[in-house]
């Protein structure tokens, strides 16, 4: 709820998509479900976002959640990190398949719930985690992001487009 409202502040020149099956861009796997959020933008490019709210711990390289209002731990399959990259990288294969891009996207991880002052491992840079003080000024954590991973080209609005026609189509079903 907090990173939907956080990303409901950016300006009409991005698109917030939520809840985005990965079952288009390739064969679905138990542990590749859906993207959490997915920006877009034409200068930022596309940001794939995965949200883990509650406390979160590691131990030697082991991730753990702990839901709100819960006492216990639970492990997770794999760093929220492993499963931002891998649902970017299923995403890039389809849109330069489909859409000749992709070298637009980046990923970042959202922890609405917490602090972090610094990278939380090799694959978790403190540039591509969204935290509860960046989810004040979504803008500029979401730029932070980008330049993370490099300078990439703008995104077209007309390739904008079409990938969200293609990830959340309009149609109609007659009754016959």
């Amino acid at each position: 709820r907090k990173v939907f409202e956080s990303f409901s502040q950016l300006g009409d020149s991005w698109t917030v998509l939520w809840n985005v099956p990965v079952g288009l861009f390739g064969k679905p796997t138990a542990t590749l479900r859906q993207i959490d959020f997915l920006l877009l933008h034409e200068h930022h490019g596309i940001i794939v976002v995965e949200v883990k709210g509650g406390a979160i711990k590691t131990e030697r390289g082991e991730w753990w959640t702990q839901p709100r209002g819960s006492n216990e731990w639970k492990r997770l399959q794999r760093s929220p990190f492993e499963q931002a990259a891998d649902q970017r990288f299923a995403l890039q294969r389809y849109l330069a398949k489909e859409f000749r891009c992709d070298r637009v996207i980046s990923h970042a991880v959202a922890f609405p719930a917490t602090v972090v002052g610094a990278d939380l491992g090799p694959d978790a840079p403190r540039g591509a985690i969204l935290d509860i003080e960046d989810l004040k000024h979504p803008a500029s954590a979401l730029k932070r992001v980008r330049e993370t991973w490099g300078d990439m080209p703008a995104l077209p609005s007309q390739t904008i487009d079409k990938i969200i026609d293609r990830l959340r189509p309009t149609f109609t079903m007659t009754v016959v």
